[in-house]
């Protein structure tokens, strides 16, 4: 084998590192700024509710912009409304169609199933029950007040009936020597007489366990169920309620 000379040694190895030297990248490999094509687009905004679709957990108490407070039921499929039961001044319930949509709403509150149920049987609603699952005592002004009268439920027609003819007059009846006093109404102060004590309460209404009131105890309200009828002639009822002890009252409730 022939001796390689100095030279000759370095070019080989030059020609060495040539061969493993590596290529360039190629041109599909390279990364290319974008800069055409469309832009990266923005979040999109809320999708309006399709029909049918759930805008409400069932229970949610809700008012209407300015008008009325309503409890939702559901929504109705294939239509742009949903189904609601409507809170009248009088303590009465009507399921109605709302489009929501067309309104403010604001949720007030919640009431749980079981009451929901009893409320669409009855179809009456208990403001004490209302008050008590708002989220905020602020929104309880927001309510309507089922202590008046019916203002919205128009008397029933009468159909006058004619008297029978030659019939004598009946006398008049004797007006009873005590009139029944007028039933207590929610803020009504009560003082409950028995044996030599007076208790003192507050009338808060009745249902079908029978008479509520409020008593104070450690400076703390709370309800309870009296029966009123078997104390007889030693309750005495103030005919004027308290309604900013009502309000207190409430707050108190709620607070709890």
């Amino acid at each position: 084998m022939a001796t390689l000379t100095e030279r000759e040694e370095i070019e080989r190895y030059q020609k060495l590192l040539e061969d493993w030297k590596p290529a360039p990248p190629s041109k599909k490999w390279k990364t290319q700024p974008v800069t055409s094509g469309p832009a990266r687009p923005a979040p999109a905004a809320p999708a309006a509710p399709t029909n049918g679709q759930l805008l409400r957990q069932p229970g949610a108490i809700l008012k209407l912009g300015d008008g009325p407070v309503v409890i939702y039921l559901r929504p109705v499929p294939q239509k742009e409304y949903h189904l609601v039961l409507a809170l009248f001044p009088n303590g009465s319930i009507k399921t109605q169609g709302v489009a929501l949509d067309a309104y403010p709403v604001e949720e007030l509150g919640a009431i749980p199933p079981v009451w929901l149920e009893r409320m669409q049987q009855e179809m009456r609603w208990n403001r004490d029950l209302i008050v008590f699952h708002c989220y905020s005592y602020d929104d309880v002004r927001k309510l309507p007040d089922a202590m008046g009268a019916p203002a919205d439920a128009p008397p029933a027609a009468r159909t006058p009936v004619p008297s029978p003819k030659a019939q004598p007059e009946a006398p008049a009846a004797r007006p009873p020597d005590d009139p029944q006093p007028a039933p207590p109404r929610r803020g009504s102060r009560l003082q409950i007489r028995f044996g030599n004590n007076v208790w003192d309460a507050i009338y808060w209404g009745k249902d079908d366990q029978g008479h509520v009131v409020a008593h104070q105890t450690n400076n703390q309200w709370a309800l309870m169920h009296l029966d009123l009828d078997r104390f007889g002639n030693g309750v005495q009822v103030d005919p004027n309620p308290d309604l900013a002890l009502v309000e207190q009252i409430e707050k108190s409730l709620l607070a709890q």
